[in-house]
């Protein structure tokens, strides 16, 4: 459940220019940016709830957290469960609804928008490729599919959502806010690279989600094409940034 500690002025700075565009938060280590991302999530898990009661929901919607290692999906995901209006996910939880599957094998909820109804706590979930749906209720783990059913936040690895993406188990454009942790290693993460490349960009630009990518460290700070390690031009850093800024199609907030 949300704790109450108030956001410093620079993070609430950032989660509100986060609410209306794309952003690529670059701060240092320890500087609050899993804080950044959970007020944005609240945010947004609050938009929808509103929308719901005004009747224009129309489908199931999520809030994805990507992280690049199971262990860090872990840590950010008790710290979003800390910080967010949420509740961790159980087994039990998937029974309460009633779902289905389209032919494209897509899944879909009779019951519109986050999950939750009205007066109910968003569910999040932690999902970690065999081991299921991590949660810290003494209940058993949920396959992929079930996560995806009973959770109005996942985080996970980006592996396992660019395999719900390409097995249709949910499109892009029913995601309200992808969040990109250690957004730098796109430069070598297949699976990031992808996501934004094979599915954001063929997306229609009305339905693809809001994007908060996160980094302490966006430049390698290494010259192009080196041999050996040689500290890169200042011109050569700002055209690493630029090339980052396209890949995560966000522009740069920093402090």
């Amino acid at each position: 459940m949300s704790s109450q500690q108030p956001l410093r002025e620079y993070q609430q700075r950032c989660a509100d220019a986060a609410k209306d565009r794309n952003l690529l938060v670059v701060l240092p280590t320890n500087s609050g940016k899993t804080r950044i991302a959970a007020a944005v999530l609240d945010h947004f898990l609050s938009k929808t709830s509103d929308q719901q009661l005004g009747g224009a929901a129309k489908s199931r919607r999520w809030c994805v957290f990507l992280a690049p290692t199971g262990p860090l999906a872990e840590q950010q995901g008790a710290v979003l469960t800390q910080h967010c209006a949420v509740e961790p996910a159980d087994a039990e939880s998937d029974e309460e609804q009633d779902y289905d599957q389209n032919s494209s094998g897509e899944v879909n909820s009779r019951t519109s928008t986050h999950g939750a109804a009205d007066g109910e706590v968003a569910r999040i979930g932690i999902l970690r490729g065999q081991q299921g749906l991590k949660s810290s209720l003494p209940s058993p783990c949920l396959t992929g599919k079930k996560a995806w059913r009973c959770c109005d936040v996942l985080v996970m690895t980006p592996d396992l959502f660019l395999d719900a993406l390409v097995h249709a188990f949910v499109r892009l454009s029913d995601i309200d806010l992808l969040v990109l942790d250690e957004a730098h290693q796109l430069r070598g993460n297949a699976a990031y690279s992808t996501i934004m490349e094979r599915f954001y960009r063929a997306t229609e630009m009305a339905h693809r989600p809001r994007v908060l990518a996160l980094t302490a460290s966006p430049l390698a700070g290494r010259r192009p094409g080196a041999k050996r390690w040689e500290p890169a031009t200042e011109q050569e850093m700002r055209n690493e940034l630029a090339d980052m800024e396209a890949k995560v199609h966000c522009q740069t907030w920093t402090e």
